[in-house]
């Protein structure tokens, strides 16, 4: 979810090894990030802030949320936005450096429950994401105060991520099956 946390839900931390749940990469733990579900009933937010100042910058925000039933109780959608830009507020002697201290966040996210009244007891989420971060540097390095250059930009952060179906609850047709045990250890 990088920097955003508007209409987020749950913030989990697994301590310790994760690799079997959260992939190979957790090995040190995890921190897990939920945004909201959508609900039966229609919801509506915004929000948005701006600031300006001479010495530390400019800032801006906004975003908004929507939610609410689309097709009776069996298909309902939640939307929700954000995005941010600031100003490090640092002036560069080489016009060249200027983007350096732009940064600026965009998040747009999508969910869509199913519960088709055809399955009892079928529940599926849908999620779709897309995440836009460019965090500006306000970091100068060099021995000298006066001969200062600038620590390295980081790379423009762009990520996509579609989530596919989850089953959320087991339908009674399915819960008939036998479960597979897990092997001896």
């Amino acid at each position: 979810m990088a920097r955003g946390t508007w209409d987020v839900g749950d913030v989990e931390v697994f301590r310790g090894p994760q690799s079997t749940l959260q992939g190979r990469n957790a090995m040190g733990g995890a921190v897990v990030v939920s945004a909201n579900d959508p609900t039966w009933t229609t919801e509506a937010a915004i929000g948005g802030d701006v600031a300006g100042s001479s010495e530390t910058g400019n800032f801006g925000s906004g975003a908004f949320m929507l939610s609410g039933p689309m097709v009776g109780n069996q298909l309902a959608f939640r939307v929700a936005g954000q995005y941010f830009e600031d100003e490090s507020g640092i002036a560069y002697a080489d016009p060249l450096n200027e983007d350096l201290g732009q940064g600026y966040f965009g998040q747009l996210r999508a969910k869509f429950l199913l519960t088709p009244a055809a399955l009892d007891g079928f529940e599926a989420l849908f999620t779709i994401s897309r995440t836009s971060d460019w965090p500006s540097v306000s970091a100068v390095t060099g021995p000298d105060f006066f001969a200062r250059r600038f620590a390295t930009l980081p790379p423009r952060l762009r990520m996509s991520r579609a989530t596919f179906p989850t089953l959320t609850s087991m339908p009674p047709a399915l819960a008939a099956f036998p479960k597979m045990a897990s092997p001896p250890p």
